[in-house]
């Protein structure tokens, strides 16, 4: 078989069998079952789905990572905000976020209180 032929039917010149993308994509998206499930899958040896994981800088056993629904990144951590779906960056601006709102809510009812003394002090 020439070497033409080789490539083309997935075969690199030495022999070896070429990943291909479906199944880097499966690879990605089953990374949580584990090195020995995915290579009994695509019929691979455990060894060469954790060294293509490990190229590919993909962890494999673990926990898949969620998406943030307020910016859309990725996050691993399983925090307070995780389990609010946020990443812990939104999680800090939702909690600065709502501290600025209770003073301000605070140095409303400040004010109005002021004005309510003020209105009676005047009356006396």
């Amino acid at each position: 078989m020439a070497d033409s032929e080789m490539k083309l039917n997935g075969v690199s010149p030495d022999g070896k069998r070429r990943w291909t993308d479906a199944e880097v994509r499966y690879l990605w998206a089953h990374r949580e079952d584990g090195s020995l499930v995915i290579a009994h899958v695509l019929k691979r040896s455990p060894l060469s789905v954790r060294v293509k994981a490990a190229r590919r800088h993909i962890s494999l056993g673990r926990k898949p990572m969620k998406l943030c629904p307020v910016c859309g990144t990725y996050f691993v951590r399983d925090n307070k905000a995780g389990r609010y779906g946020m990443c812990q960056v939104c999680w800090n601006r939702r909690k600065a976020d709502a501290m600025r709102e209770r003073a301000a809510e605070r140095a409303a009812q400040r004010d109005y209180d002021a004005a309510k003394h003020r209105k009676n002090s005047g009356r006396s």
